[in-house]
């Protein structure tokens, strides 16, 4: 793959994200025009720049789009919509393997976050906090190294 090509999709991407990240701080909300707006891009960008297969890409969507959508359902309302709808967008760019990384990342990091600040003081339970954020350094980490964490995670515990 040319990385000139390469170089536009991460753009448009982490430009994507940082507008999204800025707007859960500030905001709490993940903004539907931003998703829509994007949306297309993505679309275009997997057309012309494919980084994985469309069957993956789309099953990523999808994946991504039902997973938060059953957790969001079970947890009544513990992860907003746009989160849910934001990662059906993320799934489009990443694919299947490295969207669920992303998404596990986000968790655990998220998590780890929240219970030290519980811990300390600077949160109080049943306070929402932003999960973008946490949601931009899973996805970010999973782009970038995500196969290799993979291949490390396969080969530490499972040969």
């Amino acid at each position: 793959m040319n990385t000139t090509l390469e170089l536009i999709v991460i753009l448009t991407f982490v430009s994507f994200l940082t507008i999204i990240v800025v707007s859960d701080i500030a905001y709490m909300i993940v903004p539907n025009k931003v998703l829509l707006f994007f949306l297309p891009i993505f679309l275009l960008e997997r057309l012309f720049i494919p980084l994985t297969s469309w069957s993956d890409s789309l099953m990523g969507g999808g994946t991504a789009f039902f997973l938060l959508f059953l957790i969001a359902f079970l947890s009544r309302g513990g992860l907003g919509e746009g989160d849910i709808k934001l990662y059906g967008l993320i799934g489009i760019v990443l694919g299947v393997k490295l969207v669920l990384l992303s998404l596990f990342l986000a968790i655990l990091i998220g998590g780890t976050v929240s219970v030290g600040a519980l811990l300390m003081k600077k949160a109080k339970v049943g306070v929402p906090i932003p999960f973008v954020p946490f949601i931009f350094i899973g996805t970010i980490a999973a782009y970038f190294h995500g196969n290799e964490l993979i291949d490390w995670y396969v080969s530490n515990y499972f040969y």
